[in-house]
């Protein structure tokens, strides 16, 4: 999908431990998105707050905090609450889904992400 010269790129913020989970995802979505990208959690809610992105893509499995505690967080404060966030990792329970979508995900996504789906699902959050 091409932009318009005129239209603004959407900004992703990537929260995932593993730098080369987040290299896939900036290949996958720098063609229609700004991606912003960050291994530390606690920092990325950082980042989240000044940069304010469109949407939060946001591992669970993380080493000192867990994505279900920084989506928690992120929801929790008010510059932050009504981001999107999409949990992508590798669990695969209904409990864990469940468990995201309870703590304020819109979204789980597993992994190894397939490219097209994971753009189809961006562009549904961020149409909303």
């Amino acid at each position: 999908m091409a932009l318009a010269e005129n239209q603004k790129k959407t900004t992703i913020l990537a929260i995932d431990d593993a730098s080369e989970n987040l290299y896939i995802i900036k290949e996958i979505l720098t063609p229609e998105h700004r991606v912003l990208l960050a291994v530390d959690p606690g920092a990325a809610l950082d980042v989240a707050e000044s940069q304010q992105p469109d949407l939060i893509l946001l591992d669970i499995v993380m080493p000192n905090i867990n994505g279900y505690e920084v989506c928690k967080k992120l929801k929790a404060n008010p510059a932050t609450a009504n981001i999107p966030v999409l949990f992508m990792t590798t669990l695969t329970d209904k409990a864990n889904e469940q468990l995201g979508i309870d703590v304020g995900a819109v979204d789980y996504i597993l992994k190894p992400v397939h490219p097209e789906l994971l753009r189809e699902r961006i562009r549904h959050h961020l149409a909303k």
